[in-house]
């Protein structure tokens, strides 16, 4: 039941008005309501009321009449049915993550049903997105409603811009909502801006990203030549730990690097490795595929979230001057030359197997700064990474150093990869001595034969042809018409151009 409560008024004399008391409930809404409104600006047209005290007063010269039009006029103008949009510079997932991060938060805590209480005409769809390396999470995508404002139908979608596709909030109600309605887009923005999804994390270029996992590598365990090592740590590396002091001595903010090797060199390691080093200085990381990523949209995802790191991975699949696909290298290095102009900081580290096929228009002076070869390891980094893929105590180290010219002769020409696997080898031949006593700890001797093992494999490899190359296009429209030539020309007549075909 209300309960009456006595007034009095300006004139002395009491009255009494029931007034309802509002629940706890109500009390929550109304106060957030409040702060939506303070956060999203004043209310629509309201600037010619002044609320307070008991009394209505009106302008000297008007009439109760127009008095009575006016708010008749301004409460059907407020009541009217109005649409915004908010677009977000953004990718869509990470506006539904944000979204739904904030609704949860700041709504969480109304009593209605569920946990937020959506309901609405148009129930929001349900959409998994990747939250970690791990991990998922159902975030709503779609129409729905908040308890606060009942009167206002959101909805999360995408625009489109030259970045392609991405995240949006309308809102259809009443204008007298208007400060709520921006309140409301205002909380998701600044969700986005200090609690991205996306930014600073490490992801691949998949329209719904998948999280790199950057436990797997163990850094200890990742051992390049000194050049190479010396070569990443300068051109890859040093721009991300210190971006700060290379922007203050007026370097270039944005920067194209080039790794190649054969394989088991460590292009893929040096991949997880600088997507630790950014992840732990607050850079994005992106890992790009050819063929199975869209480069372009990468590289648009990558000026959303600087600064960052994009990682090209076999790039010569589309720079090989021999395919109708070359020039799609040069249009992905004109997208990152326009990065310049924005004062980003955007890395391209691009790798290869094959340096011969990269078009030479691509490592001219100015499309890519640095050039790093990963090749077989030096001597002291052999010894390393052997001894840093035995476990500790199952190595005779001593007469391993003490012997290690012959061990590093072993492995003379081995990549990273086989020396790893000629550790594994080591360790084996260990245990098939083992005896009751335990495995008997790796020696000098065990490190050579291992190698040794190791030689006629990294002979076939290097010996191995690789898939041929389909042909083009154009090489099979090419071959097309010549043979229907021959079949249906006289030789007569054909022959000239039968033979400028063939050159």
């Amino acid at each position: 039941m209300p309960k009456t409560r006595r007034k009095e008024s300006t004139d002395g004399k009491i009255r009494s008005d029931q007034v309802r008391e509002l629940t706890k409930q109500e009390k929550v809404e109304k106060d957030i309501l409040a702060k939506l409104e303070e956060l999203g600006g004043d209310s629509m047209n309201e600037e010619s009321i002044e609320r307070g005290g008991n009394t209505i007063r009106l302008p000297q010269e008007m009439e109760l009449n127009e008095a009575r039009d006016f708010l008749d006029s301004l409460a059907e103008d407020l009541e009217e049915s109005t649409s915004f949009q908010e677009n977000y510079p953004y990718r869509p997932w990470d506006g539904a993550w944000a979204t739904w991060n904030v609704l949860n938060r700041v709504f969480g805590a109304v009593s209605h049903k569920g946990i937020m209480g959506w309901w609405g005409r148009n129930r929001p769809q349900l959409i998994t997105v990747n939250s970690g390396p791990n991990s998922t999470e159902k975030v709503p995508w779609g129409a729905f409603f908040i308890p606060t404002l009942p009167d206002v139908e959101f909805e999360l979608g995408t625009h489109h811009d030259d970045a392609g596709d991405l995240f949006s909030i309308r809102a259809d109600g009443p204008r007298k909502r208007s400060a709520a309605i921006h309140g409301v887009f205002k909380m998701v923005r600044e969700e986005l801006r200090t609690n991205s999804l996306y930014r600073g994390k490490a992801f691949d270029g998949n329209v719904q990203p998948a999280f790199l996992d950057l436990t797997t590598v163990d850094r200890a365990k990742v051992v390049y030549s000194t050049e190479s090592y010396e070569s990443l740590k300068a051109n890859v590396w040093t721009p991300i730990r210190h971006a700060n002091h290379l922007r203050s001595l007026g370097m270039p903010r944005k920067r194209a690097v080039l790794l190649h090797g054969g394989w088991g060199t460590g292009k893929t390691l040096a991949a997880m490795l600088t997507a630790q080093i950014a992840v732990e200085n607050g850079w994005t990381f992106i890992r790009a595929r050819p063929g199975v990523d869209d480069l372009h949209v990468v590289m648009a995802t990558a000026k959303l979230y600087a600064p960052c790191v994009v990682f090209f991975e076999d790039i010569d699949v589309i720079s090989d001057p021999n395919r109708l696909e070359a020039d799609e290298a040069s249009r992905l290095l004109d997208s990152f030359d326009g990065i310049a102009a924005k004062g980003l900081d955007v890395l391209a580290v691009l790798t290869t197997n094959h340096i011969e096929r990269i078009h030479k228009g691509m490592v001219r002076p100015g499309r890519l700064d640095a050039v790093i070869e990963l090749g077989a390891l030096d001597a002291p980094n052999t010894l390393r990474l052997l001894l840093a893929n035995i476990p500790e105590g199952l190595v005779d180290e001593e007469d391993v150093r003490g012997n290690s010219v012959g061990v590093a002769e072993a492995h003379e020409g081995y990549s990273p990869a086989f020396v790893v696997e000629s550790a594994g080898r080591a360790i084996r031949y260990a245990v098939s001595r083992a005896t009751d006593e335990g495995v008997p700890p790796i020696n000098a001797d065990d490190l050579i034969l291992s190698a040794r093992g190791l030689r006629n494999q990294l002979k076939l490899m290097e010996g191995a042809s690789e898939e041929s190359t389909k042909p083009t296009l154009d090489a099979m429209l090419h071959k097309t018409v010549k043979d229907k030539l021959a079949e249906e020309t006289p030789p007569a007549i054909d022959k000239a151009f039968a033979d400028h075909l063939g050159r």
